[in-house]
């Protein structure tokens, strides 16, 4: 079928462990698409620990996959780029004949495809995608499976190097010390080849198509949202939020549809979906009849959720052609907001009354009234980028006038490590010395960088609160879309409130924890024995070998005014927040410090050590 050398396994998973440790040497580096199957990502870890580089890259991005290959050409051997020819989860293709020009143009760079989607639906003789777009390449290893389209089980890797491909069948140890393939599943394989080999497959491929091309139709005259290639038989129709998929899923089902669900880790947390499969089983009428099905509970479960199609659009906003849905109720849903709430949006604090905020969230942090003017004031004009932030203040009240939610978001360049672990970002520090914006994007965060607490006041004794919630969040995701942000952060919330965090993770949100901000929650004590007293006795001891016995060795005052010591204040933050990584934010710009201390607001502190030197 392939005219080259291949070697079998007893599957797809089973043969990544083996042969990737075999054709990947140390020395070499692997960059992985982002959305590459899972047992690749499993083997390519395992390669890692061999001293073989590991990068991934945007899904399909062309441009990012060309400024990594020439970022790891000066330290590696070999750089391997390892896709799929076609994805499992939308059914997209990878760009086969680009990756081949850039094969042909960089040396060191190596293709690993991975074609199981592809296989028997498209090439000569069902050999997959990936071969129906070129001839197989001589820097390329091409995998496929047989568990799918091809109609029994077990792997197939194609290497076009006789030599490799011996020795990846001689020396690749999943391969030699796993279980042999049953004779029947032999018997079956054999078979389904002889087809594949015949001009019946040909046939098959034609009515496939006519299969697929029907169902895209179908979706489209519908107005269902169709995210899948045109050509391949996976589809998926986009629903935006996980309740939304969950809603609809559990409707076909009840509706005798078995279609599968698609929500996060396996696609990206606002895309979740609904994936299904043509084969040459299914008739037009049954294609038919789940359209219709899909078309009816549709709209139905958008309302019940209380969504509209602009989720949908803004979750798949890069996919072309998605401008034909209509939008589903979306007047109707935004007159009944309006119906029960005010909903006040501001840029700016001096737009906002003082008492109401102050009473509102002035006690929680850093973050009355007064303070947002002083960081608004701060936090503009400056002549690096990630020194500018945007403000967005949100005021949610009923008609009465009853605040029932507030708080407030800044728009920001953000370090994308931001908590990333600490040798990571150590790592990209090394690249940002030359590129200091190196993996950097807009963030709108709740709250800011230099402020911690509740950033949320929400009236839970309100029924609707959930509904309240959600409208303060559409409002944040339209100022997402209108900024063009990659990210959403909601911050500090308690840990244990299981009903707040159940709410997020269920619409797409992710929950993380933040390092210990190391707050005392009671200042009753007036002494360090009544200070202790809080803590049990291993704390106890702690503190006094650790602080009170080098309490002496220091001397702390207040800052009064009298003399401004601001440069080495800076230079000193400078030293600690090059070194602080946990939280991996920019540098604060040296503006902010000279406002807080001009601010009666603000206490500065001064901490010194007195060195004590003898000499002799």
């Amino acid at each position: 079928m392939f005219d080259a050398p291949i070697v079998l396994a007893t599957s797809l998973s089973i043969g990544h462990h083996g042969v990737m440790p075999v054709v990947v040497e140390e020395g070499d580096a692997i960059i992985l698409d982002q959305q590459v199957h899972s047992s690749v990502q499993d083997a390519a870890r395992k390669v890692q620990l061999n001293g073989v580089s590991l990068t991934i890259v945007r899904h399909n991005h062309l441009d990012d996959l060309k400024n990594k290959i020439e970022e790891l050409s000066t330290r590696h051997n070999k750089i391997w780029y390892m896709c799929d020819g076609v994805y499992s989860m939308y059914g997209d293709v990878a760009p086969i004949k680009e990756l081949i020009e850039l094969a042909n143009h960089y040396k060191q760079l190596y293709l690993y495809v991975d074609d199981a989607h592809g296989m028997s639906s498209f090439g000569k003789n069902g050999t997959g995608f990936v071969l129906s777009q070129s001839e197989l390449h001589p820097k390329m290893i091409l995998s496929t499976g047989m568990a799918k389209a091809f109609g029994t089980m077990g792997a197939i890797f194609v290497i076009p190097d006789k030599e490799l491909a011996t020795k990846v069948r001689n020396c690749a140890g999943p391969l030699i010390f796993s279980g042999q393939q049953a004779t029947s599943i032999l018997s079956a394989s054999t078979a389904s080849a002889k087809i594949h080999l015949s001009g019946e497959i040909t046939v098959r491929q034609e009515f496939l198509a006519e299969k697929i091309n029907y169902c895209h139709r179908l979706l489209r005259k519908y107005n269902l949202p169709d995210i899948s290639d045109p050509c391949t038989p996976i589809f998926f129709v986009g629903l935006g939020m996980m309740s939304v998929a969950m809603n609809l899923v559990k409707r076909m089902i009840d509706a005798g549809f078995y279609v599968n669900i698609a929500i996060f880790p396996a696609v990206p947390e606002t895309c979740s979906g609904i994936r299904f499969t043509i084969t040459l089983h299914q008739t037009l009428e049954d294609i038919e009849n789940l359209v219709i099905a899909l078309a009816k509970h549709f709209p139905l479960a958008l309302k019940e959720e209380g969504r509209t199609v602009k989720d949908i659009k803004r979750a798949f906003r890069k996919v072309v052609g998605l401008d034909y849905l209509i939008e589903l109720d979306e007047n109707e849903n935004n007159d009944s907001y309006n119906k029960k709430y005010k909903f006040q949006q501001e840029n700016s604090i001096k737009n906002i009354n003082t008492t109401l905020w102050n009473k509102l969230l002035g006690n929680r942090g850093e973050f009355t009234w007064n303070n947002l003017l002083l960081l608004e004031e701060t936090f503009k004009d400056n002549p690096e980028v990630e020194h500018n932030w945007e403000f967005q203040y949100y005021i949610i009240s009923d008609h009465n006038d009853k605040p029932l939610l507030a708080t407030f978001f800044t728009i920001a360049l953000s370090k994308d490590d931001m908590l990333a672990p600490i040798s990571v970002s150590e790592n990209i520090e090394e690249i940002r010395v030359k590129d200091p914006y190196h993996l950097t994007s807009k963030a709108i965060v709740m709250g800011s960088v230099v402020t911690s607490g509740n950033h949320l006041y929400l009236d839970r004794s309100n029924a609707q609160w959930q509904e309240i919630l959600m409208l303060l969040l559409d409002k944040v995701m339209e100022e997402q879309e209108k900024h063009g942000t990659e990210i959403i952060i909601l911050r500090d919330f308690d840990s244990e409130d299981k009903e707040l965090s159940d709410f997020f993770i269920s619409h797409a949100f992710i929950k993380t924890a933040l390092p210990d901000t190391h707050k005392i929650n009671k200042l009753e004590w007036d002494s360090n024995e009544s200070f202790l007293n809080q803590f049990n006795k291993h704390r106890r001891q702690y503190l006094k070998q650790k602080v009170f016995k080098l309490e002496s060795d220091f001397d702390v005052e207040i800052y009064q005014g009298e003399k401004n010591d601001l440069d080495n204040w800076y230079h000193l933050y400078e030293k600690v927040s090059k070194k602080s990584l946990e939280v991996n934010t920019f540098t604060l710009p040296k503006k902010f410090f000279d406002n807080i201390i001009k601010n009666p607001d603000w206490e500065v502190y001064f901490l010194c050590y007195q060195i004590l030197i003898l000499i002799e």
